[in-house]
């Protein structure tokens, strides 16, 4: 097979140089972050960061780049032009920090295993890559029927709690380093200020330099790091399909959600593309990323590609397709040889944050965008659950954190007294005057009560009450197995709440069958045709 083909197009112009390093830091940026996380946050092995996880993203991202290459001299040769951009391809923010924040982080808290955190991460990509296919295939036609509203505000309100809420706690930590490094990053990208440097490579360096001179990252840190300098080869690793797999089906909510966003997503990179003058094949590329997301997970990578959106842009400098195999071969070289420790010796995990705070930002600015400004009522709304499954996770983990610092205080004073069983439940913090029954329940499946509310809303703003009802029996059908309003899947999980979607929808089918507010729409049609 020749992978050149017989196009003239060049292998290599000027302008691929700055498109490598664009997209390369791009994506680049949340490897750091993420080998940070998992080595700060959740104690991983690192034996399992640097010689696992890192070589499964180094061949996954390299493969994948590597494909997206060659379906550019493909295009090439077919049209017989010269001037073809490749698409861009990485890790996927979204789903990077999500599994990051709401799977494997929780796992491990939960379990205090790393272990079972890594191969349920793994799990959870695993089966993502056959959602983000299967939703690549069905998403035009589902996006005709879903909202915009209540689909993007879903996504938007996951990349708000998990990305932006979150990370500012943790840049807050250390004002002087997190808020000028965020600011920096806010002010180049939100002013559109263009620099020769991407933005996000500046705001990580003064974040760096600041965490330097503020003695946050010291001499020995470096030197501890260089002792985890362990190049690693990709190998096959099975361990998800035990403990890993069941545990990732507790997430399926998440996984499915956000795995069929981003399909949405890449989809929108392809259009991009399109729009821009190359016209590369949406089954082609989607089943191409979900395949190689498939080989990362079972390499040992828990982290998803797909499409960048910003095609446009290295299509104006007038890149060609080999910048894309520049980007594969200095991940390869990076993530196999070690290097990534002796980075994390460099740059603290809080430079990387800000980046996390802007994505967070641009996914809820991209749902107003997109929705019409009638709308924005329910965009708002479905943006709430995720937000409520933050907080109450916030709420249990604070009050469990304050029972074992009791624990401790009593087998200090030597007393008598067993605690080693007790937990902090519902009831005990619905004595201390905390909603958490409503949180705990509105939070569960919490990507899917996004979209079912939201679509509801989005139908009522429009009077489409049949549509509405249709959207309260998805509820109830989603209630009834568990994926929703419940914390495991099961047969009749919760009956208060499927007794409350499917009124709702009676209500609706009334509603519809009375013709209720019809007659508005009528009197503004013969109002407009006047």
């Amino acid at each position: 097979m020749n992978l050149i083909g017989k196009s003239k197009a060049p292998l290599w112009v000027k302008s691929d140089l700055d498109a490598t390093f664009g997209v390369f830091f791009d994506g680049f940026s949340k490897v750091i972050a993420a080998s940070g996380i998992m080595v700060g946050l959740m104690n991983m092995p690192a034996d399992i960061v640097y010689k696992k996880v890192m070589p499964g993203i180094a061949l996954s991202v390299f493969l994948l780049n590597l494909f997206f290459w060659w379906q550019g001299r493909q295009l090439c040769e077919k049209t017989g032009r010269t001037d073809v951009t490749a698409l861009p391809t990485g890790l996927q923010a979204g789903r990077v920090f999500i599994w990051l924040f709401s799977i494997m982080l929780p796992t491990y808290l939960a379990t205090k295993d790393p272990v079972l955190a890594w191969t349920t991460g793994c799990a959870a990509n695993f089966i993502g890559a056959f959602v983000y296919m299967i939703g690549g295939l069905i998403a035009p036609k589902l996006v005709k029927i879903i909202p915009a509203g209540a689909l993007f505000g879903g996504l938007a309100g996951g990349a708000v709690a998990w990305l932006a809420i979150n990370s500012l706690g943790s840049i807050f930590n250390y004002p002087i380093i997190g808020y000028t490094a965020l600011m920096v990053l806010l002010v180049l990208y939100l002013a559109k200020i263009e620099t020769r440097i991407p933005g996000a490579l500046i705001s990580i360096g003064i974040g760096t330099i600041l965490a330097w001179a503020t003695k946050l990252m010291t001499p020995q840190m470096f030197t501890d790091a260089l002792k985890n300098v362990h190049p690693g080869v990709p190998f096959l690793h099975f361990d998800f399909f035990g403990a890993g797999f069941a545990q990732a089906l507790k997430f399926l909510p998440i996984i499915i959600v956000f795995s069929f966003g981003e399909a949405i997503s890449s989809l929108q990179g392809i259009e991009q593309a399109r729009e821009a003058g190359d016209d590369f094949s949406v089954t082609q590329t989607l089943i191409a990323c979900g395949v190689l997301n498939i080989i990362a997970s079972i390499v040992g990578s828990p982290f998803a590609l797909g499409v960048f959106w910003g095609h446009v842009a290295w299509k104006k400098i007038k890149a060609g397709t080999g910048y894309s195999l520049a980007v594969g071969i200095m991940y390869l070289i990076i993530c196999t040889s070690g290097i990534v420790a002796i980075i994390n010796g460099i740059i603290p995990a809080i430079a990387t944050l800000p980046m996390l705070v802007f994505i967070g930002l641009s996914s809820a600015g991209q749902a107003f965008e997109i929705a019409d400004k009638k709308y924005y009522p329910a965009v708002v709304f479905a943006m709430l659950p995720t937000t409520i499954e933050l907080m109450y996770g916030k709420i249990t983990s604070a009050a469990n954190a304050g029972l074992n610092v009791a624990k401790e205080a009593i087998k200090a004073a030597g007393a008598n007294v067993d605690l080693s069983n007790a937990v902090v439940g519902v009831k005990d913090l619905q004595a201390a005057g905390v909603d958490a029954n409503g949180f705990m329940v509105f939070s569960q499946g919490s990507g899917f009560v996004c979209l079912v509310l939201g679509a509801v809303l989005c139908f009522v703003t429009d009077r489409k009450w049949k549509e509405a009802a249709y959207a309260a029996l998805v509820g109830a059908v989603l209630t009834f197995f568990g994926i929703i309003h419940s914390a495991s899947v099961k047969i009749n999980a919760n009956p208060t709440y499927l007794g409350i979607y499917l009124a709702t929808a009676a209500v609706f089918f009334i509603m519809e069958l009375f013709k209720i507010g019809k007659d508005v729409d009528r009197k503004n049609e013969k109002t407009m045709n006047a």
